[in-house]
């Protein structure tokens, strides 16, 4: 699964150090060979949602980093057609909290 999404920060303050809310949303597709030993089968992705809260301090003028926490979920869909049975549908859901550190350019 690889997101693709969206992303919005709310800072405290404008300027200088400061905390702030992070608020992801999207969809993640599937790029994947995971499951080639089925046959005929479909792996589909689905929506990708993560929110989370953080701390920003400036670096220079206009450069600042940033590290925060996230709880994230994204979800998708395995389906496939055992020989001689019925067609199955598995719910892929991952949740899991993440730790991020970057720089804003």
């Amino acid at each position: 699964f690889t997101p693709i999404f969206a992303e919005l920060r709310g800072r405290f303050r404008p300027q200088g150090r400061t905390g702030m809310i992070v608020a992801q949303a999207g969809l993640s597709p599937v790029f994947s060979n995971r499951y080639d030993d089925l046959l005929d089968y479909t792996l589909k992705g689905g929506a990708f949602a993560a929110i989370g809260w953080g701390y920003a301090w400036p670096l220079k003028r206009n450069h600042s980093a940033f590290l925060s926490v996230m709880y994230r979920q994204q979800q998708g869909s395995l389906t496939f057609d055992p020989e001689g049975g019925p067609t199955i549908i598995r719910q892929i859901n991952y949740s899991f909290i993440m730790l991020r550190a970057g720089i804003n350019l």
